[in-house]
């Protein structure tokens, strides 16, 4: 295909001498591009990933915001220890839906919520 490449009002534009062919899908077509990824020097990429054991000793649970009939939002602060060094961890989680409605008024409800959703936390 012969084409020249043209400036008009300092925009660029192809216009082609010939016919461009032009593909037709009969289905779907999904095109990923990932973007090339830019070098940085401060970053070393490991041939083997680090494992880290992290001990989840306990946790507290607040309330940020409430939307009334719809949705909590929570902070859980988790107790955690890595070795023979303690540290907190602050996630935020937002029940909705069935879980919002169960919750009701029984706070030991959130507690278990919040306990059964700790290893998806980390």
């Amino acid at each position: 295909m012969d084409a020249l490449l043209n400036e008009v009002v300092g925009n660029p534009i192809l216009v082609a001498t010939e016919p461009i062919p032009i593909l037709v899908a009969t289905e779907p077509i999904t095109i990923l591009v990932a973007p090339k990824p830019i070098p940085d020097p401060t970053i070393k990429v490991l041939n083997t990933p680090l494992k880290k054991t992290i001990q989840v000793l306990g946790f507290r649970v607040s309330v940020i915001s409430v939307q009334l009939g719809h949705s909590a939002r929570l902070a859980v602060n988790l107790n955690c220890l890595h070795g023979e060094s303690p540290f907190i961890d602050y996630k935020e989680i937002v029940i909705e839906g069935e879980e919002y409605s169960n919750w009701g008024n029984d706070d030991a409800y959130i507690l278990e919520l919040v306990s059964s959703k700790i290893l998806s936390l980390l």
